[in-house]
């Protein structure tokens, strides 16, 4: 037969046994649903969304980062609060406005970056831009260029668009 303090100290430890048990599947939970969340705001094509930090703690999903409008920060908490197992949302994302570009300076980087990248050709690449979305036509000399110009055009800050017109002209 047991003491009286020997069954107490198993019942102790049977406690704090389950009390950690417990608290790692409630962590495990926890991450999930912060993926959860993640994935939803990505899918609700919130911009800048894949930048939106998302911890989660016993249920309550918090919302950090930046995002470029009141409507974004409302949407996002909007969607993170009708995914499964979100019990609650904290809505911490600071609302920045996106800095515009001036068409003119993007189209100077656009053509910069494509002499700089060493793209055969590259001066006679015509490059428009309207509302940060970038034009290019003209002539290169192979698909790879025609491609490269596309990727390097993309990449360039303010572009937010690209539609390629460039054709491929062999030597």
């Amino acid at each position: 037969m047991r003491s009286p303090k020997a069954a107490f100290l198993a019942m102790v430890a049977g406690s704090i046994i389950f009390l950690t048990v417990s608290a790692g599947v409630a962590a495990d939970e926890d991450d999930a649903i912060s993926s959860r969340v993640k994935r939803a705001l990505i899918a609700a094509d919130i911009p800048n969304a894949d930048q939106i930090q998302v911890r989660t703690f016993n249920g309550e999903a918090d919302l950090s980062g930046v995002v470029f409008s009141q409507h974004s920060k409302e949407k996002a908490a909007t969607v993170a609060g009708v995914v499964r197992g979100v019990t609650a949302v904290k809505n911490d994302l600071e609302v920045r406005e996106r800095a515009v570009d001036d068409d003119d300076v993007i189209t100077a980087r656009v053509k910069n970056a494509l002499l700089a990248a060493g793209i055969e050709s590259a001066g006679q690449i015509e490059v428009k831009t309207f509302n940060g979305e970038v034009d290019l036509g003209g002539f290169v000399n192979s698909d790879y260029n025609r491609a490269k110009a596309l990727s390097i055009a993309g990449a360039v800050r303010g572009v937010t668009a690209v539609k390629n017109d460039l054709q491929v002209q062999q030597r």
